[in-house]
């Protein structure tokens, strides 16, 4: 297939180690001679050879020397060595003196391009002789794109489509292309341009195939190129590129009918509508992509129930619409033209027209008003604002406006532009206005006005024209003043898993508008309280809105106290930022819940409060004067209910409800409590009712939450009286009881007795009988030298604790067990305190004094279950104050225990803390004061409140360090009490009520 090339190649065979090109002289001989006299070999150059192809070349070697010479190798290397053989091998390596060897080489291209590599021929006694071998690999490669050619979706009846295929020649060798018949079933639709071309390496030719089909539906047919090599010096022969054609031919159209539609002469005023069919008689589908008139106007013409585009309307199938004619007045009537636009087949873009047409006669006025109401927005006081009404004739007559004016009721701040005539005409096609002034000179409410612009036409269908004016007045002289009521708010105790909502009433009560917004919860609010909305809102003068807050405590844990903070932001000058605290109670997580208020909060007489104290500034509120004809001490303290309302009773017998602002709500005369007024502190039952016990020889009462007295019962012992505060049990019976040794448990409602009991306190005439309830009604009664434990009383019950002793317990060990207080000698006993959630142990302190001029108090624990003496404590004796009522004081002196379980009791020389298990007095006590006689009251911060016999009231922090006081005109004997909302109430001996914030 290819030439045979002969090379000679001389080199010197005798033992010359010369270099190339060298001569050594002498009869040795001259060195390497080629044939061309350079010294050098010849290159062994094979040309093109198409890849995968062999050429064949013969390498000869000659020994122009005088001795012989040894080929001791042949090694081919380089980056094409595999390209290059060496066809058969020498058969002696020996070239004597002027011999020639000749070596056959082949050349077969693995890849296209430039191939390369050298020989190496290794000589006996000389260097190596070097070769060089070099060839190119031809190759032809021609492809079509695209391929196939798809003309796609094609509309019969259109002109012929046209695709430009490009032949790109990747090969080295230019190409020759020719363009064969194209063949196939659908020949005849298919056509071709020109009938080839040359193509170099690397470059491209184009063909353009043209479909132009004669018949719906799919067409196919081939084109056959024959693809050879232009060079002759290369025999790479022929290939065929068979080019597939393809395309759809279809037959898409729409029709409409009636065509044209022509709705002849309509009255005016008086639209007329057409069914206009839209159908497909072709026979493949179509998608609907619009159906709209020409002019784009639905004045005159309009199209109704139109499909959602896009729609599909299958081959054979139509749909309807309707079109409706409203004449337009213009001379010689109106045309427009229906348009649909549609894809066939899914991709072929298509419109069908249908021509519209409506002979209209001359219309009347007929008037459009632009903008339908005025609104002059916002306008500051002594600026005028013009706003001005469009008016539009769209008749084929005149429009006559009469009567402008401002109508009746409206805003005399309206008034008619003087540019604005009382009447006047607008022509056919023309527009007109009329222009309102709004002014008002100074700034008086309200700020919203309103009225109405008023005219006459000679439009038929409106005669007579109303049009809305509306305007506000700026801010300016109109500030925004708003009250926040309340300004706290207090839950009080709520139960738990039981939402609670609160509402805060935001008014505004002054001139302007007020924005109300960043309703939120502080950061520090407790997780329990929730917003029922945080949305801002607008208030108008005299317009209020609510603020929701939610209270819901999931469970009775600890801190029972819940507070936060409802912060929102005004536009009210005075108070731009509005801070509402929020507090509310859960009962402490233990086996008792009470659900009374009662002195020292509940029937365990722990005097501890959840509400938030801590906001307390130590100022007094206010203050309610109430009786002191006796001229006697204040030892029955006030009670506080939900609400904050007080209830005190006064020295003379009359009984006071005094409301959360410090004003009389009412009051009633109840029987004068003598000398003995200790024991008369009312419980509120949960119904609101009251129950109270009267002084010596007096009654228990039963009053209405008016003040109406709905039931009385004398005591059982006659001139002595009830000696305890009384106590509704868990039960919700009511127990109540005196110091000669009748305790009483009666029906709440009827007061009839259910149950009673004699109880041995040591001696009659005791100065105070002291009662705690525990949560399983157990009751606990003392006085002066015995306390007992009573079962309840309910059916088989009420009687003394078996696990106690017969006799009871002695309280105060220390002291003498045998006086009388007219022998000389005076003992007293507090109220007990029942510490359920901590220790668990009931705590009492006993007063004893030998002289009436000293005296000295105990404090003792006491194992409820058992009566057995836990542990007992003397505090410092000292000098009563003159006149001191010590075993009548000492009664209100009872111990409060703190939400750690401290003990909190008062001496002659101040308030101790005490340790609940050792009974070992706290660090930072005591707090001194002149004889601290008052039972103290625990907030829910932890603040001790407490009176003193100086008539000072102090808060005092937890440490033993002050917090505030407050002196009164009296002694102070009482117990504090504490509010919903954290205020402190007490009673002074200058009988007043103080209520302390």
């Amino acid at each position: 297939m290819g030439r045979r090339v002969l090379v000679s190649v001389a080199l010197a065979l005798a033992g010359c180690a010369c270099p190339h090109g060298g001569s050594s002289g002498g009869g040795g001989g001259s060195g390497l001679v080629g044939l061309d006299g350079s010294g050098q070999a010849q290159d062994l150059v094979f040309g093109e050879v198409p890849v995968g192809q062999s050429k064949s070349l013969t390498l000869s070697v000659k020994n122009p020397g005088t001795a012989s010479l040894t080929i001791q190798g042949l090694a081919l290397s380089g980056p094409d060595a595999s390209d290059f053989h060496q066809q058969s091998p020498l058969a002696d390596g020996t070239v004597a003196a002027g011999a020639t060897v000749n070596v056959p080489f082949s050349f077969t291209p693995s890849a296209m391009g430039a191939r390369t590599a050298t020989l190496n021929i290794a000589l006996s006694g000389s260097a190596s002789l070097p070769v060089a071998f070099s060839g190119t690999g031809a190759q032809l490669t021609v492809s079509a794109s695209p391929n196939p050619v798809d003309f796609g979706d094609f509309q019969l009846g259109a002109p012929a489509a046209s695709l430009a295929v490009q032949l790109a020649n990747g090969g080295n060798v230019a190409a020759q292309a020719t363009l064969g018949q194209i063949q196939g079933p659908q020949a005849g639709d298919f056509g071709v341009e020109g009938s080839g071309g040359a193509i170099a390496a690397g470059a491209s030719l184009s063909v353009n195939v043209s479909f132009l089909p004669s018949a719906a539906g799919a067409a196919s047919a081939t084109l056959p190129i024959q693809i050879c090599s232009s060079d002759p010096s290369v025999q790479l022969g022929c290939t065929t590129l068979t080019l597939t054609l393809q395309g759809n031919a279809v037959d898409s159209q729409l029709t409409f009918n009636p065509d044209p539609v022509d709705f002849g002469a309509v009255p005016a005023g008086s639209p007329e509508t057409v069914q206009v069919t839209v159908q497909n008689p072709g026979t493949a589908d179509v998608k609907l992509r619009s159906l709209a008139t020409a002019s784009g106007s639905s004045a005159v013409f309009a199209l109704q129930g139109l499909p959602a585009f896009p729609a599909d309307l299958p081959a054979g199938q139509s749909l309807t619409i309707g079109v409706q004619y409203t004449p337009s007045g213009a001379a010689g009537g109106d045309s427009d033209t229906l348009v649909a636009t549609y894809l066939a087949s899914g991709t072929v873009s298509r419109q069908a027209n249908d021509p519209l047409v409506g002979n209209g006669i001359l219309t009347p006025c007929t008037l459009a008003l632009a903008p339908n109401a005025l609104a002059f927005g916002t306008v500051n006081v002594g600026t005028t604002s013009v706003q001005q009404l469009g008016l539009t004739n769209s008749g084929e007559t005149a429009c006559n406006l009469t009567a402008v004016g401002i109508g009746a009721g409206s805003d005399p701040a309206y008034t008619i532009d003087p540019s604005t005539p009382a009447s006047f005409s607008i022509a056919p096609g023309a527009s007109g206005s009329i222009s309102v002034d709004f002014l008002v000179s100074t700034a008086v409410p309200p700020l919203v006005r309103n009225g109405t612009l008023t005219f006459q036409s000679t439009d038929p269908n409106q005669p007579n024209l109303s049009v809305p004016l509306s305007a506000t007045l700026s801010d300016e002289g109109f500030p925004c003043s708003l009250t926040v009521v309340p300004a706290a708010l207090a839950w009080g105790t709520v139960a738990v898993a039981t939402p609670t909502p609160m509402q805060v009433m935001v008014t505004n009560v002054g001139n302007g508008v007020c924005q109300v917004s960043s309703i939120a919860l502080s950061t520090t609010t407790d997780v329990d309280y929730s917003l029922a909305s945080a949305a801002p809102f607008t208030l108008n003068p005299g317009q209020a809105n609510g603020i929701g807050v939610s209270f819901d405590a999931p469970n009775n844990n600890a801190p029972n106290l819940h507070t936060g903070d409802l912060l929102f932001a005004t536009t009210d000058p005075t108070q731009p930022s509005v801070d509402v605290p929020l507090t509310a109670s859960t009962q402490p997580n233990t086996p008792y819940s009470p659900g009374w208020p009662k002195w020292h909060n509940d029937n365990t007489d722990e005097g501890l409060s959840g509400a938030d104290t801590s906001k307390l500034k130590g100022v007094v509120a206010w203050k309610f004067p109430v009786s002191a004809t006796l001229g006697t001490t204040y030892m029955n303290s006030p009670v506080v209910d939900g609400s904050g309302n007080v209830y005190q009773l006064g020295m003379d017998g009359t009984f006071y409800e005094i409301s959360a602002a410090g004003k009389k709500v009412w009051s009633v005369m109840l029987q004068s409590p003598s000398d003995d007024p200790h024991p008369a502190t009312p419980i509120i039952s949960k119904d609101g009712t009251l129950f109270i016990s009267g002084g010596e020889g007096g009654t228990l009462y039963h009053v209405s939450a008016t003040g109406a007295i709905l039931g009385q019962v004398a005591t059982v012992s006659g001139a002595d009286g009830f000696d305890v505060c009384p106590s509704l049990t868990n039960g919700g019976l009511l127990m109540d009881g005196d110091d000669e040794g009748p305790c009483e448990v009666f029906n709440a409602t009827t007061l009839a007795t259910q149950n009673s009991l004699s109880i041995n306190f040591g001696f009659p005439a005791a100065e105070r009988v002291g009662l705690a309830v525990g949560p399983d009604d157990t009751s606990y009664w003392t006085s002066v030298n015995f306390l007992q434990a009573v079962t309840p009383p309910g059916t088989g019950g009420f009687r003394l604790s078996p696990a106690w002793p017969p006799t009871g317990v002695v309280p105060a060990p220390d002291f003498p067990n045998n006086g009388a207080i007219n022998s000389g000698l005076s003992e007293a006993v507090s109220d007990l305190a029942l510490d359920v959630g901590h220790s668990g142990n009931l705590f009492v302190a006993t007063a004893y004094s030998a002289d009436s001029s000293t005296g000295q108090l105990e404090v003792s624990s006491i194992a409820p279950a058992t009566g057995k003496l836990n542990w007992h404590v003397l505090l410092p004796s000292g000098t009563l104050p003159t006149g001191d009522l010590w075993e009548g004081d000492l009664g209100n002196a009872s111990p409060a225990i703190g939400a750690d379980g401290t003990i909190y009791v008062g001496n002659i020389d101040g308030l101790y803390a005490l340790d609940p298990t050792t009974g070992k007095t706290k660090t930072g006590f005591p707090f001194k004061c002149a004889d601290e006689d008052s039972a103290p009251a625990i907030g829910g911060d932890g603040t001790i409140f407490f009176g003193c016999e100086d008539g000072t009231f102090y808060a005092v922090n937890p440490n033993g360090t002050q917090r505030f006081s407050y002196k009164t005109g009296g002694r102070i004997t009482s117990s504090p009490a504490i509010g919903p909302d954290g205020t402190v109430v007490f009673v002074s001996d200058d009988a007043n009520v103080y209520a302390i914030q």
